[in-house]
């Protein structure tokens, strides 16, 4: 079968070797051969300062003497650890505390190693004795890496708006084997610079520095300093939130363009955004002082009387941080009267107005896109038919050359009721025996009597 395979030292590596070791052995006493007889990980990664196990997995047939640990340093081979199945363990007086067997026994000699340190790197091997074939073994190698101390800091400069580019922050991982990876994730558009410093033991600092050309608009977003190391169980992220200094941005509110001679509780609004914070606010009219009855607290300009004529005029704010000051003006006109605004009432109506319109426009484009039915063809056919339940109209006598079914002399008598009730009664014995069309086409030719039922006359 074949042997153990690589992988990384992390915090679940020791659950890991185990479970390994456990399903090899279970393995190999199943099947009862294999084509290696010492199982060992060819290589294994530790962390420094953390423990580690070196898999041995024995599958022998023969009697089985000892198994031991040994290690190649400085040339020649030290015993770290013994394992006989009759005299049972022997480890040096120096090793005691740092190495010692998981679960030993003649299938198993798995050796923990504890508090790794950059002494322990290096070659392993795994020495089973038997009788009578004697010697086998495997070997491993370890491998030590160090992870990181991570740390963010900000720029040795602080960031101006309209300055030159600046750093904006440095990400560094110190110490580092291997060296770390340093990625940034920005809001901004800069540059990074990345500079690796060489450390003892192999070991390498890697310091990320972010250049950037502040500007206000910035301010309050975030760079993000992605560290990735094979130490690390997942990479980590560390957030950085810039800090843009400017001279305040001022803004003045609370006129309406609706001030008018006797208006009371009006005011005005400074509004600053800057960096730091502002420190002073200024009230001044530039056509002259400000009018008497006003007053000022804190950013506001407050009007505590009637507004009158004299209080129009163009009114000036200025804020004042550490950074600089920077002004703003509004002009303010008192008007006699009030000035007819939209009121919030005809707002609705004219949004609802408008909604209705566009609701009417909607109906009628579906109506005209709708396609209408078509008028069916069997109701052309019987337009003619004679009426059935409408009462005739008065009779009007008029020469006919052929009856239906009464000679022509008694038609030509005078008696009109008398040649219109027979006519009726000769009619309806013919509708009851014949359809609808053959009642229409029964007599053809020139002496044909056309009956027109929306007139009601023959």
């Amino acid at each position: 079968m074949a042997g153990g395979m690589s992988f990384h030292c992390h915090r679940n590596n020791l659950f890991l070797t185990g479970l390994k070791a456990t399903v090899l052995i279970f393995m190999y006493n199943l099947s009862g051969v294999s084509t290696e007889r010492v199982i060992v990980d060819p290589h294994i990664t530790a962390i420094l300062g953390k423990k580690i196990e070196l898999m041995c997995v024995v599958h022998v047939q023969e009697a089985l003497t000892q198994i031991s640990w040994e290690k190649v340093h400085n040339g020649s081979t030290q015993t770290l650890a013994v394992f006989n199945p009759t005299y049972g363990i022997s480890i040096p007086d120096e090793y005691q505390d740092k190495l010692s067997f998981k679960t030993p026994s003649e299938n198993d000699a798995t050796l923990v190693l504890e508090e790794v340190s950059f002494t322990d790197a290096g070659e392993y091997t795994c020495k089973v004795v038997t009788f009578p074939y004697g010697n086998t073994q495997a070997s491993t190698t370890v491998t030590v890496m160090v992870e990181p101390k991570i740390s963010v800091s900000r720029g040795s400069d602080p960031l101006m708006d309209g300055g030159n580019e600046t750093v904006v922050a440095v990400c560094t991982a110190e110490n580092g084997k291997p060296a770390a990876e340093i990625t940034w994730v920005s809001e901004v558009f800069g540059e990074p610079v990345q500079t690796l410093i060489d450390e003892p033991n192999d070991c390498v600092t890697v310091e990320n520095r972010y250049n950037w050309k502040p500007t206000r608009f910035a301010q309050g977003k975030q760079l993000t300093c992605v560290i990735r190391h094979p130490a690390l169980e997942s990479e980590i992220r560390i957030p950085f939130t810039l800090d843009v200094l400017h001279a305040p941005e001022v803004a003045i509110t609370g006129y309406d363009d609706n001030w008018f001679v006797g208006r009371e509780n009006v005011q005005l609004k400074c509004n600053a955004a800057a960096n730091p914070g502002a420190t002073q606010y200024s009230w001044s009219r530039l056509n002259g002082e400000l009018p008497a009855g006003l007053r000022i607290a804190n950013n506001t300009l407050i009007f505590g009387r009637p507004l009158d004529h004299n209080d129009s005029g163009t009114y000036q704010c200025e804020v004042t941080n550490d950074i600089g000051s920077r002004t703003n003006t509004r002009n303010i006109y008192i008007l006699d009267t009030p000035s007819k605004q939209t009121s919030s009432v005809a707002v609705a109506g004219a949004v609802i107005g408008a909604v209705l319109a566009l609701f009417l426009i909607a109906v009628f484009i579906i109506v005209l896109m709708t396609p209408r039915k078509e008028r069916p063809s069997h109701l052309d056919k019987v337009i003619d038919l004679p009426p059935m339940n409408k009462p005739p109209p008065a009779y009007v006598e008029r020469a006919v050359s052929t009856p239906l079914t009464v000679n022509t002399a008694q038609l030509r008598t005078t008696d009109h009721r008398y040649i219109f009730q027979d006519y009726e009664e000769q009619r309806r014995h013919v509708h009851e025996q014949l359809s609808c069309h053959e009642w229409i086409c029964q007599n053809k030719g020139p002496e044909r009597v056309h009956i027109n039922h929306r007139e009601h006359y023959v």
